[in-house]
Parts: C-alpha cells; structure tokens; sequence
C-alpha cells in the first residue's frame, strides 16, 4: 500500500508520538483502514453518513494488558 504524499510532511508528527510512547513497546504505531472499511463506515442502516470520527481509547488485549486503540466511527455534519 503506498502513501499519501502528505505523508512526508506528517512525519515529524509521527515521530514525535512514537518518542512518547517509545517506553511501551506493545502500543500500536499505526492502523490501516481499506477503501471498503471506511465506505462501510460511512453507511449505517442504509443512511450515507458524512463523515468518520477517530477516538482514542483502551482495551484489554487476549493477555489482560491495557493497550491504547482507535475507534472509528460514522458520524454525520451535525454530529
């Protein structure tokens, strides 16, 4: 899967993150959405939604450990 050209200009962003969180190795660095996921995002009950919003959260992984997450859901302008 190739980068958006914007990438470059975001990688300072990135690097920062990861200095943060360099002391807990199991934090994910990053998530993949396919085109098909986020057109299912954007569909709920047959309605088109506008938009996706991002969350950060937490779970616990199969072990019982915390670990950070994102959650992406469909959202629509007003929301």
């Amino acid at each position: 899967m190739s980068l958006s050209p914007k990438w470059k200009e975001k990688q300072a962003e990135v690097a920062a993150f990861l200095e943060t969180i360099k002391d807990a190795p199991d934090a994910p660095r990053a998530y993949t959405f396919t085109r098909e996921q986020l057109e299912k995002m954007l569909t709920c009950n047959g309605k088109k939604l506008d938009g996706i919003r991002f969350y950060f959260g937490q779970k616990k992984d199969k072990k019982g450990k915390t670990q950070m997450t994102l959650v992406a859901v469909g959202c629509t302008k007003d929301a």
